[in-house]
């Protein structure tokens, strides 16, 4: 039976990519952690005491991890990015307040802020965001239950290293399959990987318009073969219960871009190598070393160096010099600094968004943005995937309970700002004819509370100037004054 050698090519072809895939994945954990090889070899030296120690010079530096947690935090912010349900069509308010309170409940139980940080963070390493909605029941059962028992619902954050996806060429971003494997901690750590895994394959009864997608589970026995445990269960919605989006975008890819890609782990590597070279020869020339000329050991034994004397040579012919640190370990310093420099740039998170700012005193917010220029862009192709990755997951949770709508997400503005800047502003702003009421809602104040607000203010005040000037001596100058007893009759 011949096979296509096209069709076959582009298995291939496939599959070379998937690894690929997967050993950047591995390359960009171990950067994360900070678990680079070591560039210079551990010395091994016998101290006076006749033991053996170990000096190790090498420095291991931390800068793709610590710019993936910066770029993680600008995204969501300190405690997350709040979500505000929209119903479809004209819901009343008491269902969109009922939606919410459960829509909330539900992304609190699984973690809420915690929940997006690790889903961010995961999405930033692997280069793309995958979460699992888990229904923890024995199967399907109508929204009516769901609504009134969120805590059967359940998102779990997966590493997109363990999935594969199968998509659409009409709609490279649209998964037609997917494939999830799992596995257990006795496969992680034993000798026989093959043992303890779990393969979750979610299939649509038609991959164009599916009306319900069919879940199977399979897992590995001691020999590496793949068996069939249980039947397959029946997901009866139109959509899978895994949502994804790309980390960076990445142009006619379904996988999406990393934060930590081959120029940040080489420019990473680059700074360790240079760091631990200048720390070893700051350990080896940082104290000036005495040389002496022309005299032997025992001669050279016999001087004494001590602090305020006067050190006498025996000999004119002799003379003492000093080893000092190399000139060129200014060049290797200022060198690591361009890296760290040109690391900064190329992962876009500058230098001032870590603290470090050369410039005193408070800045505009036009010079602000200047600064924090390339991680804004950065933040807001993320915030783009993301939303996406949101909005399709409220739209997916709001119809286990039975509402048709989504959450759309209230991104913090996180740029530093200069307060009186900002109000000065504001004064320019209705100065040259815009609303109070739009330069308010454009400050995230309520102008409608505002008002409220400031009646009151206005109404203590006037009570204030009307009451009575009361002498605390004489008592409460609101009761009436005591009269003068009347005099008796005939008195």
């Amino acid at each position: 039976m011949s096979t296509d050698p096209t069709a076959a090519t582009i298995e291939q072809n496939a599959a070379e990519d998937d690894d690929r895939r997967r050993a950047r994945i591995r390359d960009a954990w171990t950067a994360y952690h900070a678990e680079h090889a070591k560039p210079l070899n551990p010395r091994r030296v016998i101290g006076d005491d006749g033991r053996t120690y170990e000096i190790d010079d090498n420095v291991v530096l931390g800068w793709s991890g610590d710019a993936l947690d910066t770029s993680v935090h600008w995204l969501f912010g300190e405690e997350g990015a709040p979500l505000q349900v929209q119903l479809d069509g004209a819901a009343a308010e008491a269902d969109t307040a009922a939606a919410q309170a459960w829509l909330d409940t539900v992304l609190e139980n699984s973690g809420g802020p915690l929940l997006e940080l690790e889903l961010a963070t995961l999405g930033g390493i692997t280069g793309h965001a995958v979460i699992r909605i888990n229904t923890l029941n024995a199967g399907p059962v109508p929204p009516a239950t769901y609504r009134y028992r969120p805590e059967l619902i359940e998102l779990a954050v997966l590493d997109s290293s363990d999935v594969d996806a199968e998509w659409t060429p009409r709609n490279v971003h649209r998964s037609t399959k997917w494939v999830a494997t799992f596995r257990t901690e006795n496969a992680a750590k034993g000798a026989d990987k093959r043992a303890g895994l779990e393969r979750h394959t979610f299939d649509p009864d038609d991959p164009d318009r599916p009306t319900k997608w069919t879940l199977t589970v399979d897992r590995t026995d001691k020999r590496g073969n793949w068996l069939r445990i249980g039947e397959p269960t029946v997901w009866p919605w139109p959509w899978p219960p895994l949502v994804d989006a790309q980390n960076l975008p990445a142009p006619g890819q379904f996988w999406g871009r990393s934060d930590i890609d081959a120029v940040n782990i080489a420019l990473t590597r680059a700074g360790n190598a240079r760091a631990s070279d200048l720390n070893r020869t700051a350990r080896l020339h940082a104290h000036p070393s005495v040389l002496a000329k022309g005299m032997t050991p025992t001669q050279a034994a016999a001087i004494d160096l001590g602090n305020d004397k006067l050190t006498a040579l025996p000999d004119p012919s002799m003379g003492l010099d000093y080893l000092e640190l190399p000139e060129g370990a200014s060049t290797s310093l200022g060198w690591l600094s361009e890296l760290h420099d040109q690391f900064r740039e190329h992962s876009r998170v500058p230098a001032v968004a870590a603290g470090r700012l050369d410039a005193a005193g408070a800045l505009s917010g036009v010079a602000l943005r200047i600064l924090f220029a390339p991680l804004l862009q950065h933040t807001a192709q993320k915030r783009l995937t993301y939303g996406r990755l949101i909005r399709d997951l409220t739209r997916r949770l709001l119809a286990l309970g039975g509402w048709s709508g989504t959450a759309n997400v209230q991104w913090p503005d996180i740029l530093p700002t200069n307060d009186l800047e900002v109000w000065q502003t504001a004064s320019a702003e209705q100065a040259a004819g815009v609303s109070r009421e739009t330069s308010l809602r454009s400050r995230g104040l309520d102008p409608d509370q505002e008002e409220e607000n400031r009646a009151e203010e206005a109404a203590r005040a006037a009570n204030r100037m009307t009451e009575p000037y009361t002498d605390p001596a004489a008592g409460d100058a609101t009761e009436d004054p005591p009269q003068d007893p009347q005099p008796a009759p005939g008195a």
